[in-house]
Formats: C-alpha cells, sequence, structure tokens
C-alpha cells in the first residue's frame, strides 16, 4: 500500500471519529497534515507575504518560483510556482478561502493575464540580459535560466527562455521567413 493512500486512510479515520486518541496524539506531536488543503492554502498565503516583504508588491510574474535554499523563503515554500498559482487564483475558483488575505495584501483579482505588457516588459528584459551576455538573441530552445544564475535576476529563475523564444519566433508575423526577435 502506497504512503498516499495510508495518509488518506488515516485521515479518513480521523473525520469519521475512528482514530484512537494515542494514534491522535503521536500524529499530532509529529506535525501531522490533517487537513491537506488548508495547509496547501496556508502555504501559498506564506509564499505571497514572504514575496511581498522581497518585492514589496504581490504582482507576480507568471514565470516565478520560489528559489531553493533561500532562508528568506520557508522550506516548505522552495520550488512553489506562485506565479502560476497567482494565474490559477485569478481564473479559477480556487483559494477563495484566502480571498481577504490577499487582497488584504494588495493582490488585485481583477488583473487578469491577458494582461501582457508586464510580462513582455519582464521578457524583454530577459532577452536583453541574455543578449550583454552572449551577443546575440539566438537562444538555444534548451537554454533555462538555472535557480542562483547571478547573471539573471531571481525573477526569471526556472524559465526556458529558449523554448519562450521558440514560441515568440512561432508565432509572430514573419519578416524574410524569420520573426523579428529583440
Amino acid at each position: 500500500m502506497s504512503l498516499g493512500r495510508i495518509v488518506h486512510n488515516i485521515r479518513a479515520k480521523n473525520n469519521k471519529g475512528r482514530l484512537d486518541k494515542r494514534s491522535h496524539k503521536i500524529l499530532d506531536e509529529m506535525g501531522f497534515v490533517w487537513d491537506a488543503r488548508h495547509h496547501r492554502r496556508m502555504l501559498v498565503l506564506l509564499a505571497f507575504e514572504t514575496y511581498k516583504q522581497i518585492y514589496g508588491h504581490v504582482n507576480v510574474p507568471m514565470s516565478f518560483v520560489v528559489p531553493s535554499n533561500d532562508p528568506q523563503w520557508a522550506e516548505e515554500t522552495w520550488k512553489m510556482r506562485l506565479g502560476s498559482i497567482t494565474d490559477t487564483i485569478r481564473n479559477n475558483d480556487r483559494y477563495t478561502a484566502i480571498k481577504e488575505e490577499l487582497i488584504a495584501l494588495g493582490f488585485d483579482y481583477e488583473k487578469q493575464r491577458g494582461d501582457f505588457d508586464l510580462l513582455r516588459e519582464s521578457l524583454l528584459r530577459a532577452f536583453q540580459r541574455y543578449k550583454e551576455l552572449y551577443g546575440h538573441t539566438r537562444v538555444p530552445q534548451s537554454f533555462t535560466i538555472r535557480e542562483g544564475n547571478e547573471h539573471f535576476d531571481q525573477e526569471f529563475w526556472g524559465i526556458n527562455l529558449g523554448i519562450i523564444r521558440n514560441n515568440i519566433r512561432n508565432s509572430l508575423p514573419a519578416s524574410g521567413g524569420r520573426a523579428v526577435l529583440p
């Protein structure tokens, strides 16, 4: 039986009042998470609070992933795709339980991902930095800005600039058979 199934069964027993007090106490002392959804929401909220402390706002870029091994961030939030979660919050009914807390942090529920100005400016900065480093923007498709890469701002860590460039080339009007890139 998988660990996930065992955890599910423990939670189900607890919810039905069939888990003995001794087991419940031992699991509590171990830090067992009784409500996984609530726990996840609290981690997301913690990540937004930390992002605001560091950057002064909660306008999280789509590509942002919480860095690992950074003492500014709680370890449980490391590698969390906070930019993607931001998009999910705006476009789905998930995380409504922490809506008031997010609004208090300055989260804008009305801003839709259709507003690509910030994203475009952010990507343009990444391409400009790449050009400064390599002298061109012919980014290999496999080029990913690795976590901890001191040549790029932290907001770009984890994004595959090569695939983004390829997608841009394939979606823009061609100029002499090639897309016009920075």
